[in-house]
């Protein structure tokens, strides 16, 4: 809920309790009125969220920089891909009846301009091919966005669009997958109810496209006994990020620095998802803000500043999830066996 500060330091942070639900749906609001108070000498913010670090009132960026900001080729506005043949409208071919709500009506913008869009988020799921697990139940088809992905579902399924579902993860390249484009937009600073509900939607998503596609499959409950086959946690690939005493960016992974308080070596492709549907200057639908590209001639370092803040902004705050990147150097860097590396050096340095 809250962080007090004594100067430069955290002196704790007060807790709410909020249990999720029986599909691990976050609580939009506390489900008690108990609270806990945590007191330290050094805090470590390792949540995908960073709210702890915003509370702290650090200095954090949201969305993608430009190419210019850090002189990096790939930044910004990047990835365009084209649907051609599919409207975007309400009503097909009409655009005096307005978008689809879930496509941004802002234009793409010049390629390597800043945007405020993070990538999108999904589900890692587990199947059951084998005749068990736990069917997955049909959607609400009272939902806002029940009706306007079935009418665009139709007019890909009519012209030939196919929908690589169902999948473990994201499928690049695609209008509907377990992405929901765009709607992560209100996540990274939004509060819980918000949070909530961007959860359950990509819940109901996966749910639609089941249903729409009218093939029967199992979640593998094996996996998640507790969240009835839902994974635990929505994949959030990108929230805030710490803007801390060094910013990690694509000259760093591409071996042009040096970095001498290096705590361990990351090494991977520049991978980023679809961030927006967007309709293009001549009117065909379009994808914006995919990228997997391997640049890095080899591992590089990951620097010890980048876990930590400004020092005129706070002294014993480690953040080893929301680190200090730009987009395209989180996109290299925010795998599991990366995070596992920093996490483990922040505890080593609290």
């Amino acid at each position: 809920r809250s962080v007090t500060m004594d100067g430069d330091r955290i002196v704790s942070i007060l807790l709410e309790n909020a249990k999720t639900d029986e599909y691990g749906i976050p609580a939009p609001r506390p489900t008690s009125a108990k609270t806990v108070v945590a007191k330290g000498r050094v805090f470590i913010d390792a949540s995908y969220e960073g709210d702890v670090m915003a509370m702290a009132n650090v200095s954090y960026t949201v969305g993608r920089e430009s190419a210019a900001q850090y002189g990096e080729s790939l930044a910004g506005v990047i990835g365009v891909h084209r649907f051609p043949g599919l409207s975007p409208y309400n009503i097909e071919n009409d655009p005096s009846r307005g978008l689809l709500p879930f496509i941004d009506p802002k234009p793409l913008g010049k390629l390597g301009d800043a945007s405020d869009i993070v990538q999108g988020y999904n589900f890692k799921l587990f199947w059951n091919k084998k005749g068990g697990g736990r069917p997955m139940l049909q959607p609400d088809t009272t939902t806002p966005n029940y009706a306007p992905v079935k009418e665009l579902f139709g007019r890909m399924q009519a012209i030939g669009y196919r929908t690589n579902w169902p999948h473990p993860n994201d499928e690049r390249r695609q209008v509907f997958t377990g992405t929901i484009p765009g709607i992560q937009g209100n996540y990274p600073d939004g509060d819980w109810a918000q949070r909530s509900a961007i959860w359950r939607e990509h819940i109901e998503h996966g749910r639609r496209l089941t249903a729409l596609k009218k093939k029967q499959v199992n979640m593998d409950v094996d996996h998640a006994p507790d969240t009835n086959g839902w994974p635990g946690q929505l994949y959030l690939r990108t929230t805030r990020r710490l803007i801390g005493e060094y910013v990690l960016t694509q000259k760093d992974i591409q071996l042009q620095t040096e970095i001498l308080d290096s705590i361990g070596l990351g090494f991977y492709a520049i991978d980023t998802h679809i961030a927006r549907l967007l309709v293009l200057e001549d009117g065909t639908l379009g994808s914006e803000g995919e990228l997997i590209i391997l640049v890095s001639p080899g591992p590089w370092g990951l620097p010890y500043r980048f876990i930590t803040p400004k020092r005129e902004e706070c002294t014993n705050l480690l953040v080893p999830v929301c680190f200090s990147a730009s987009h395209i150097a989180h996109g290299a860097t925010r795998l599991e066996a990366q995070y596992m590396i920093i996490g483990e050096s922040a505890g080593i340095a609290a």
